[in-house]
């Protein structure tokens, strides 16, 4: 069993590694590793109901001092809900804070889960060579050339043995994946904010708004593994302190993708046609109406938490 990783120490050197070092040598490396944050909707002993996922890849982070975000063409974050239980409706749909959703058949669970923590170093996007997510089809999840490279993960989730363990009773070993680091943002949050209180059970929702972000629609599997990315890059940032470059870095992350999702809030509502449901990317808006232009996107209450 993979069991989390998550020291704060660790992390910091982590995203140090992952952002100090690649960004000085400004070149992709198929040992670059892409962040998979994901959350499981528990059913009965047997399976689970819905499994969100939310991909980042690192290079993503790379040559942001040259770049622009809007030279990107492609999703910064990537996230998808994947239903086994219920039929996809555009209701649900209409609820995702990002992302879509998709009904998969239970008899592929499995191959699913391979499809969400194996990645290869093969198709890219040509504006900063990152990994070029799908969603999954059956029928091609098994077509990877034997010689191309697998690329590391850092597994993420909020309270994750929980979730790990509902793969482990699915069948699913994630000791079996290409890992680097598995994190829990509530073991982590807890060592950062909560040290004499190891006993404290703080909620994806509590977390959010401790670091600035008012989450809207949890609960659902694709949204919880988006928050928990988007928490994860800001306790990130805490815990690298002093080093400028980095949280630079982040900073310049964070920006640019509530930027780049007001454009795309822009573009969908252009091409929407008709229906009453809202939009995702209005939802992102509404939840950041209130933060005020501090570094990584946190409120001034939350900065003076954590400072």
């Amino acid at each position: 069993m993979l069991y989390p990783s998550d020291s704060v120490e660790s992390i910091r050197r982590l995203f140090e590694r992952i952002l100090v070092v690649n960004e000085a040598r400004n070149q992709k490396n198929h040992a670059d590793p892409i962040i998979v944050s994901f959350d499981i909707a528990h059913g009965n002993k047997k399976g689970f109901s819905a499994i969100g996922v939310s991909f980042l890849d690192t290079r993503c982070l790379k040559g942001l001092e040259t770049r622009k975000f809007s030279e990107h063409d492609h999703p910064l974050i990537w996230t998808q809900t994947y239903n086994f239980n219920y039929s996809v409706s555009r209701t649900r749909k209409g609820a995702l804070f990002d992302g879509d959703a998709q009904k998969v058949s239970s008899r592929h669970r499995n191959q699913l889960l391979t499809h969400i923590f194996s990645h290869y170093d093969d198709n890219v996007e040509p504006c900063c060579g990152s990994h070029i997510f799908q969603p999954f089809q059956p029928s091609e999840s098994q077509s990877v050339d034997a010689r191309t490279a697998v690329r590391p993960v850092i597994i993420v989730g909020h309270s994750i043995s929980q979730d790990i363990a509902s793969l482990q009773r699915a069948g699913f070993d994630i000791a079996q994946v290409a890992a680097i680091a598995c994190i829990d943002t509530q073991r982590t949050a807890r060592d950062l904010f909560w040290k004499d209180n190891a006993s404290k059970n703080i909620s994806l929702k509590e977390l959010c708004k401790l670091r600035g972000i008012q989450p809207q629609k949890l609960h659902n599997s694709g949204n919880d593994a988006a928050y928990t990315l988007l928490v994860l890059l800001s306790l990130a940032h805490e815990i690298l302190g002093h080093n400028a470059t980095a949280r630079g870095i982040l900073d310049g992350f964070l920006q640019g993708f509530m930027g780049f999702r007001k454009t795309a809030r822009q573009k969908r509502r252009e091409t929407r046609q008709g229906g009453s449901s809202k939009d995702w990317a209005d939802y992102l808006d509404e939840e950041n109406r209130e933060l005020v232009s501090t570094p990584s996107g946190l409120s001034q209450e939350s900065t003076n938490v954590v400072s």
